[in-house]
């Protein structure tokens, strides 16, 4: 019997080792790899330019264009709802991601914003065919990018803006910015008011709230007959007038009735039909029903009266009211 040889046995255990080390490595890789880039891929539609959309319409020609519609704000109004709702219309196309974040974030202005939007936008735009309108929403465009280069991009782009009550959007924000690990989990009032008991006027969530001015500034750039206000409160009662008024808008086809939305018991807001969105029965993630905590009197009076006069120099700048920026004190 031959003796056992440990140098040898090292030598094959160093090789396995060594394969198995690569083989892991070269796996992780092309796993983030994949992973990267399913996330930058565009969305790809299922439809042949000979074929007939939803709305039985021929699609002569299938392309990528520029955005005819966006949503630029509010944050935390009730965008993503408004989004998904728009979305199962059959002309509205809605871009690759829930936030696209080029007018805000990605642009570069040491750059043409030709090259730019070539490069790092239009690819992230939906396919879309004639008759089709891509839209996308971003809701921080409208404190966050500058009017100028949305119109430079497409001087006949619709805007849609839904606002809300500013002092509600100040929680909701507060509760997001705790959830995203921005705010440490410190009380609401550490964040809305200083130590001598005044608003906060530093705090971004009071900040944003100020809707006047980033109004003045679109308006400043864009006609008022390319912005369309909404009102979440509208949008929470009744979506379907919401979604008719889009339509007007935009010179869309009839598409909403009474069939397409539903009031959800569980999730206490209404809902697109299942038929028309399966997942989550129509509805959005459940992350996105948080419940607010609860306001003193003492709180909210003294929000209302802060944000009161910005509310009503908004409604002054839009010639329009709306019931979430009026207090009954």
């Amino acid at each position: 019997m031959k003796p056992f040889n440990v140098k040898a046995m090292s030598w094959l255990s160093f090789w396995y080792t060594f394969i198995v080390t690569v083989t892991t490595l070269v796996f992780l890789y092309t796993l983030c790899t994949n992973r990267r880039m399913k996330r930058q891929k565009p969305q790809i539609r299922d439809l042949q330019s000979n074929e007939l959309t939803a709305n039985n319409t021929p699609c002569e020609s299938l392309g990528r264009k520029l955005p005819q519609c966006i949503i630029i704000g509010v944050q935390k109004c009730g965008t993503s709802a408004l989004s998904d709702f728009m979305a199962v219309h059959p002309q509205l196309i809605r871009s690759v991601h829930a936030e696209e974040h080029f007018f805000d974030k990605f642009l570069n202005h040491n750059v043409s914003l030709k090259d730019e939007i070539i490069l790092k936008y239009m690819p992230n735009m939906p396919l879309t065919c004639d008759h089709e309108i891509a839209f996308e929403k971003t809701p921080a465009y409208f404190d966050g990018a500058d009017p100028r280069d949305l119109l430079k991009m497409n001087p006949a782009l619709r805007l849609i803006l839904l606002i809300c009550d500013p002092v509600r959007r100040a929680l909701s924000a507060y509760l997001h910015n705790v959830n995203i690990g921005k705010y440490p989990p410190r009380p609401y009032t550490s964040f809305c008011f200083t130590q001598n008991g005044d608003v906060n006027e530093t705090s971004d969530i009071i900040s944003r709230g100020r809707y006047d001015i980033p109004l003045m500034r679109y308006l400043n750039i864009f006609p008022r007959r390319q912005l369309l206000i909404l009102d979440q409160v509208t949008l929470e009662m009744n979506p379907l007038d919401i979604m008719k008024r889009i339509e007007s808008f935009l010179q869309l086809d009839e598409f909403y009735d009474k069939s397409t939305f539903y009031f959800n018991t569980t999730v206490q807001y209404f809902c697109i039909n299942p038929k028309l969105k399966s997942t989550n029965s129509g509805c959005l993630l459940t992350m996105k029903y948080r419940s607010h905590p609860n306001l003193s009197e003492k709180h909210t009076s003294k929000l209302q009266q802060y944000f009161k006069p910005f509310n009503y120099r908004f409604m002054d700048i839009a010639q329009e009211e709306f019931t979430s920026l009026q207090y009954l004190k």
